[in-house]
């Protein structure tokens, strides 16, 4: 068969499995807790087809200090009012199209006389990490205690690893401080979405200047020092600085709820090199050229002793481990066992305040490995390198 029609062929079954899992998981997640919140039964993904939002769940109910769901009376599809004189309000329709690191990220938003008492997250898909990453930073309580008008006013910063997260947070409340306001000329979400904020741009500008070299190294820049140059930006600006990197979690969010433009774009336009450059014959462009973890260990192997070698029975072994854990990932997400081991990938470790121990713990491994052996966790272990050799038609 044509190699090309192989790889398009590879291409396509790869999409196919990541939508398999992407449909299972929406379907999996109904009525079962998601970030520590009860998830009422209507969830953020068919708001569109709802009338009204959704209740509060009891979880929220005890974060806002509202001690009895029935008090709230409906006075608009988005709000309810107590009989205190409080109003709660909820994003979750107008809030439907904003996305986070893997779907909508509502907020309940509880007021009286027109000031903010409190800002709460609802039912949401986030990673473990990043969402607490944003509690800890106090994003939440940035509105406290403001009014309507202080509020439409104030210019919040995203948090630094944690952009998807912050970002839908911060998108949300642009379009319910209006609506809260009752002006009826607000812009709409989806201007707010694709806005780009001082420091976004200058990320924006550092991960596409790295993602241009990553090419010229590819083509025409070769030799070991432009390949040194390289591994380091990899490792430092889409590793460390900005966390731009391709992962099962995020994959199967973005096919789940679709992506945020603004927060997305440098994952968005390292996703369309990883699809695209192995087409013009660099194949496994995205491991070899672009992946910040890929770059750690290479880095390492530089440092270490003379390589060890892996006698030929153990290297058959280990050629089929990371098919066999890719497929054993797939299988227990299209049965609906699991969903949380997509988490425990090592690219979280660059974001290491929010990472999982177990998740530092491989990395370091990992890392110590590569000082005698090349890249043991690209090569033996990696699920989203496994996927993206498949989308080349490869075994």
């Amino acid at each position: 068969m044509n190699k090309k029609i192989e790889h398009i062929i590879g291409l396509l079954v790869v999409v196919l499995m990541l939508i398999a899992v992407a449909i299972r998981r929406d379907g999996t997640a109904l009525g079962q807790q998601v970030m520590g919140i009860d998830t009422v039964s209507s969830a953020p993904s068919i708001a569109s087809e709802m009338k009204h939002a959704a209740l509060p769940s009891a979880q929220v109910c005890k974060q806002l200090a509202i001690s009895d769901v029935n008090d709230l009376k409906e006075v608009s599809p988005h709000s309810w009012a107590l009989s205190d004189g409080r109003v709660l309000y909820s994003s979750e329709l107008l809030g439907q199209d904003i996305i986070g690191y893997a779907g909508n990220t509502p907020l309940f938003v509880l007021t009286k006389k027109q000031t903010i008492i409190h800002v709460v997250c609802g039912p949401n898909r986030e990673s473990p990490g990043f969402f607490r990453k944003v509690q800890r930073r106090g994003l939440f309580d940035k509105w406290d205690e403001l009014t309507f008008e202080q509020a439409s006013k104030l210019q919040v910063d995203g948090v630094s690893g944690a952009t998807f997260t912050s970002r839908a947070v911060i998108d949300n409340m642009k379009v319910l401080i209006p609506v809260m306001s009752h002006d009826k000329n607000r812009q709409s979400h989806a201007l707010f979405a694709i806005q780009l904020d001082g420091t976004q741009i200058v990320t924006l500008f550092a991960c596409l200047c790295v993602l241009l070299f990553g090419i010229a190294t590819a083509t025409f820049l070769k030799g070991k020092r432009w390949r040194m140059v390289q591994l380091l930006l990899n490792l430092g600006v889409l590793g460390f600085w900005t966390g731009s990197f391709i992962s099962l979690p995020l994959m199967i969010g973005w096919l789940s709820h679709g992506a945020n433009i603004a927060s997305g774009l440098v994952i968005l336009l390292i996703l369309i090199l990883a699809v695209v450059m192995p087409f013009l014959g660099k194949k496994s462009y995205y491991c070899t050229y672009v992946c910040p973890f890929g770059a750690a260990q290479e880095l390492m192997g530089h440092l270490g002793p003379k390589r060890w070698k892996i006698p030929t029975k153990v290297m058959k072994v280990l050629h089929y481990t990371r098919r066999g854990i890719t497929m054993t990932l797939l299988l227990l997400m299209w049965t609906g066992i699991t969903f949380d081991l997509i988490n425990y990938e090592v690219f979280s470790a660059f974001l290491f305040d929010q990472a999982s121990l177990f998740v530092l713990v491989l990395a370091g491994v990992s890392l110590l490995l590569s000082l005698v052996v090349s890249r043991p966790y690209c090569r033996f272990v990696c699920p989203t390198g496994q996927l993206l050799k498949w989308s080349e038609g490869k075994k």
